[in-house]
């Protein structure tokens, strides 16, 4: 590939990145304010049965687009029919979905030990209609690159699912506010990214197109059945084991801290995916295009899950409330991994990309050798210990598997990992020096105030520390958001 092809490949990125970061802004900060307040008019057992209802809906989730959606964002030979065959492929699967949930929502509940969960079951799985009908639409404006209308889409489906459940929530209507809220929220999504990306509507049960697709798509969708359980089986356990009140404790740290790390999944699937393909034939593209994206990656990650790590002692009870002090725990102990499990989500990405998805699948075949028994004995040790062993045991499944894509993209394992260093490095020093200021301050001002200073030192600490210990990570960070906004032209890929 040529230096302008790649070049061009990362001004289209950069476009894209704008418009995508932003609607994620847009969305992040309405959604931390409708959770807050959400929280507040919801209980640790509404919580808790809709994490019961989620690990059987995601799982059904996982196998009905039959790994289709990667697929059609690598690939650069879509036809007008092999969209009309995945479409009528995807709705078929989806409704198969719909009927297996109904006849599983009795032995889940069971299983549970909660009645409540099969009407919610029966009802939450017209979701998966909703999931199947966004995949192509998606995935062609991913493919595309036309990050706008998905900007659009995820602000607008997601401000809608906000102000939904809250008013649900106020009038009493429990956890079927924010079951409610979901379902609305994808009808929408379905709506609008059909608008925009003007597929051909009408479905088509000629299998025989997809055939050249499906070999690609076997791996993507054995990583995801695998991903789920390394998702879900912690809630499985928790909810099984100590019930739906403390799964309801469990779920809301995993939500708080996991939701960055939602996000940069969602960027990483929406933007890594289709810039990698683009470039998947240029070895020094990648290699650069990797040691951009790790660097990226840390210098946000890091600060954002230590600062969480570091000030969830204050931020715990004065946002949620004290009713979920018990939450406190678990959020430190996953926030202290988090760094990790963003940037192995970003190399997932990358070498699905560049067309290795058996590198991604082979790495969650370590989960169950190396955190599964970890959960099972975490367990016993009530939330907190679920929680600490995905701390411990995760670091471990981390360096195999960046072993293995740095083989599978012709990169040196140091050098594939070296970006993280410096900023993992400022990052500690902010939490220390976050916590210092914070043990000095804890006798003097209420917990809202030590919230607030806190922020501000962090802040301040982590952007000081990065231009002292990684000054040229702080600086093509910079200079990469100068760009980002417009300012500048930055450097080519």
């Amino acid at each position: 590939m040529s230096n302008r092809s790649s070049t061009h490949t990362y001004q289209q990125v950069i476009n894209g990145l704008r418009w995508i970061v932003l609607s994620r802004v847009l969305v992040q900060a309405s959604s931390w304010i409708l959770t807050l307040v959400t929280v507040r008019l919801l209980t640790p057992f509404d919580y808790g049965i809709i994490s019961m209802s989620g690990v059987l809906t995601l799982f059904a989730g996982v196998l009905i687009d039959g790994g289709l959606g990667p697929v059609l964002m690598q690939r650069k030979d879509i036809t007008d029919a092999v969209m009309r065959s995945a479409n009528g492929l995807l709705i078929l699967t989806s409704l198969l979905g719909v009927i297996a949930v109904q006849f599983a929502a009795e032995p889940a509940a069971l299983f549970f030990k909660e009645p409540q969960l099969q009407l919610l079951l029966r009802v939450a799985c017209l979701q998966f209609v909703f999931g199947a009908l966004a995949i192509v639409p998606s995935s062609m404006l991913a493919s595309r690159m036309q990050f706008r209308q998905q900007a659009f889409t995820h602000v607008w489906s997601g401000f809608v699912q906000g102000i939904v459940t809250i008013a649900l929530a106020f009038y009493g209507f429990g956890y079927w506010s924010l079951m409610l809220g979901t379902l609305i929220s994808g009808l929408l999504r379905v709506v609008m990214l059909s608008v925009y990306a003007k597929i051909p509507l009408r479905p088509s049960l000629d299998l025989s197109v997809l055939r050249p697709y499906l070999s690609f798509a076997r791996y993507t969708i054995g990583e995801r059945f695998l991903f789920y359980f390394i998702q879900q089986t912690d809630s499985m356990i928790v909810g099984r084991l100590l019930g739906s009140h403390q799964l309801g404790v469990f779920a809301i740290a995993k939500q708080i801290s996991h939701t960055p790390l939602d996000k940069i999944g969602d960027i990483a699937s929406q933007m890594t995916l289709p810039a990698f393909s683009q470039i998947q034939h240029d070895r020094s593209a990648i290699t650069e295009g990797v040691r951009r994206l790790m660097q990226l990656g840390a210098v946000i990650s890091f600060p954002t899950f230590w600062g969480l790590m570091v000030t969830a002692p204050i931020s715990v009870p004065v946002l949620l409330g004290p009713g979920w002090s018990s939450a406190t725990l678990p959020m430190i102990a996953f926030c202290s991994v988090l760094p990790l499990r963003a940037t192995a989500t970003l190399l997932s990405r990358v070498v699905v990309g560049v067309g290795r998805p058996e590198t991604s699948f082979q790495n969650q075949l370590l989960w169950p050798l190396i955190v599964l028994p970890a959960l099972i004995i975490g367990v016993r040790y009530q939330t907190v210990g679920v929680a600490v062993a995905w701390a411990v045991s995760f670091p471990i499944m981390f360096a195999i598997s960046t072993f293995r894509v740095a083989a599978a993209l012709q990169i040196r394992w140091s050098n594939l990992l070296a970006p993280l260093v410096r900023p993992a490095l400022a990052a500690g020093i902010m939490a220390l020096l976050v916590w210092i200021v914070d043990c000095w301050l804890a006798t003097h001002l209420p917990n809202i105030a030590r919230l607030i200073v806190a922020t501000i030192v962090g802040a301040a600490g982590y952007l000081g520390a990065l231009r002292l210990v990684g000054a040229k990570a702080f600086t093509e960070t910079l200079t990469f958001l100068l760009r980002f906004a417009g300012k500048g032209a930055g450097d080519a890929a």
